[in-house]
């Protein structure tokens, strides 16, 4: 292998590394996105007043959709 195909292969896994980079943090921001759009709904839900617990109910079921 000459030195601009060896160069050529190293930038080309230093790329994709980033792109993997890139891809992977992507995700962790959406979900951590919807984790705190799935708290917000949550305590909208808790600062309601409750019907014989339907708030809390509501607002531990949105939690909840979190873990699964």
């Amino acid at each position: 292998m000459n030195v601009q195909e060896e160069l050529t292969k190293l930038l080309m896994e230093s790329y994709d590394r980033g792109v993997k980079d890139a891809t992977q943090a992507a995700i962790e921001s959406f979900q951590e996105a919807m984790r705190l759009e799935r708290e917000a709904c949550a305590q909208i839900a808790d600062a309601e007043a409750s019907i014989e617990g339907v708030a809390q109910r509501i607002a531990a079921a949105i939690r909840a959709r979190g873990n699964t």
